[in-house]
Formats: structure tokens, sequence, C-alpha cells
């Protein structure tokens, strides 16, 4: 299939020890660190998990979430698609992936859609909230999350200042 060779072939490293903790509790891995310009959002393929850790959107989550680092709001997309899969949600069907990556059609649209519009789709809005809710509710785990990230991306040999 042309999506698993996209998959295969993304510029991508094992999530932090301790994101791939948390996840296993869901029956959930692997999960992925992506650094690669083909896939501009984070998603997931049955209980794999792709991060995207480009941080050229990060400020969105300072708008929307109140991330205050582009470090967190790496985390909150991490838990963001914990979120997707533990809701059980499907997926949208007009996402489609090939060989090179998300349709253009597809990036278009999610493009296009006003920042302030994203939680009126109740899959978004339910996948969100559950990553808001362990940063408000367990904030010991939210930090201990936040500090592997931080940790690795320390150690990445092509990190960025995202500012």
């Amino acid at each position: 299939m042309s999506e698993d060779l996209y998959f295969k072939n993304l510029i991508k490293y094992p999530a932090p020890e301790d994101w791939i903790k948390f996840a296993s509790k869901y029956r959930i891995g692997p999960v992925w660190l992506v650094d690669d310009p083909s896939l501009n959002r984070s998603i997931r393929v049955g209980k794999e998990i792709f991060v995207n850790i480009r941080g050229e959107f990060w400020r969105n989550y300072k708008e929307l979430f109140n991330a205050e680092t582009y470090e967190e709001s790496v985390v909150l997309k991490f838990l963001h698609e914990i979120g997707h899969i533990v809701r059980a949600h499907s997926g949208n069907p007009e996402l489609k992936i090939t060989s090179t990556g998300i349709s253009e059609e597809f990036e278009k649209k999610v493009s296009q859609t006003p920042l302030n519009e994203i939680l009126n789709d109740p899959y978004e809005k339910e996948a969100w909230d559950f990553a808001l809710e362990i940063r408000r509710n367990q904030p010991e785990l939210f930090q201990k999350l936040l500090n592997a990230y931080k940790t690795w991306y320390q150690n990445y040999p092509y990190a960025k200042n995202w500012g």
C-alpha cells in the first residue's frame, strides 16, 4: 500500500521513553517524532502515532490552548492524538494519503479553516479536551511528558530554536 510506504520513509525517531510508557497504558504505539516537511500535521494510523515536531505553527497552540512554549505545543499534539484513539475516533474520511503524503486538497481545506473554528468539530474538541484535561488535572504527568520531550529535543542534532 502506498500509504505504508509513505509512513515507512518519513524522517522519524522513536518518542521518549516516558511517552512510550504513557501510550502503552492505552495499548497505543509505536509513537514517532516526525521532522519531515512532507507531514505538516500530527496523525494517527491505527494505534500508531506520528507527532510533527516541526514548530512553524506552534504559536497556533499558544493562541488556542495557551501553550507557553514550542515544547509544550508538541506535548499537547501528542496527547491530542492519544485522545483521538482513546475516544475511538475513526478519522476524517476526506484524508487521503499516498506514497508522497497527504493529499493537497485535504491540506488546502484544513489550512483554510480559521483557527477559531477548529473546535467546532466534535471529534477535534474531544481529542483536545483529553489533552487539556491532562495538562490541567494531572500537572505532574504533563510536566514529566514535557521534561522528557525537552531532554529529547536538547539532544536532537537538528534542533531549531522555534522561539
